[in-house]
């Protein structure tokens, strides 16, 4: 009887759903077809007890994706609140491709890619590694797109040079409006503040302290992270 790890090459339903930094490890998780193409968010909501999962070393991960065809993914990156979700299950049905929306080692990655010269991965490592994932995601029949989660513009820089990308956004009025009048806007741009903070500042912009944001400056803070990373990523690749 095989595992997840042999499967992984074969089975698109075995899932590389974290990435750990600090154990250097990779869970795998077999998932249904619906939990792959149904769920707006491929993080911890999909997972259910009883589910057939198993931590892996990096090198076993690496070792199995190796032996993957080099096909890339396309990419939808976004501002957050602007309909990426809803433009992925329109890209899905009407052109028969397979949609990953977030998947959870893209913000692990980004999150790393934030801390700087603190990050546990060096520039090149980041990239190889999401290369590897690339190969996993594109598994099977379909042409994948994956839509990245908000913070995850900063990785725009770091896919396959021959990826299709697209950057979806709002105006700057029409974004804080839509940010501002969700339910749980507070908690939600707390969530991410303190990586965005980090992002702009390696771009050389001048902020106050992060304590003293209100929440109408952190939706900006929002808006204004991704926006920069976008922009400094279609210096170096075709962005649409």
């Amino acid at each position: 009887m095989t595992g997840l790890l042999e499967e992984l090459a074969i089975d698109r339903l075995v899932f590389p759903h974290q990435l750990d930094l600090l154990s250097d490890s990779v869970l795998l998780v077999r998932i249904s077809e619906a939990d792959l193409c149904d769920h707006s968010f491929l993080d911890k909501r999909i997972l259910r007890q009883g589910m057939d999962y198993k931590w892996v070393a990096w090198g076993e991960f690496k070792a199995v994706a190796d032996t993957l065809p080099e096909t890339v993914p396309a990419y939808i990156f976004h501002v957050g609140h602007c309909g990426s979700t809803l433009l992925s299950r329109l890209i899905s049905a009407a052109t028969d491709t397979q949609a990953l929306r977030e998947p959870l080692p893209m913000r692990t990655l980004a999150v790393d890619k934030a801390d700087g010269r603190a990050a546990f991965l060096r520039g090149n490592d980041q990239r190889d590694r999401l290369s590897l994932f690339e190969r996993v995601w594109a598994r099977g029949p379909l042409r994948t797109v994956v839509k990245a989660t908000s913070i995850c513009t900063n990785l725009m820089g770091l896919v396959d040079p021959t990826a299709p990308l697209a950057f979806v956004y709002q105006q700057l009025e029409t974004h804080l409006a839509v940010t501002l009048a969700g339910e749980n806007t507070l908690h939600d741009l707390l969530g991410f503040a303190q990586q965005r903070y980090r992002r702009l500042q390696e771009s050389d912009v001048n902020l106050q302290p992060l304590a003293e944001f209100g929440v109408g400056e952190l939706a900006a803070l929002s808006w204004l992270a991704e926006a920069v990373s976008a922009t400094r990523a279609s210096y170096r690749r075709s962005v649409r």
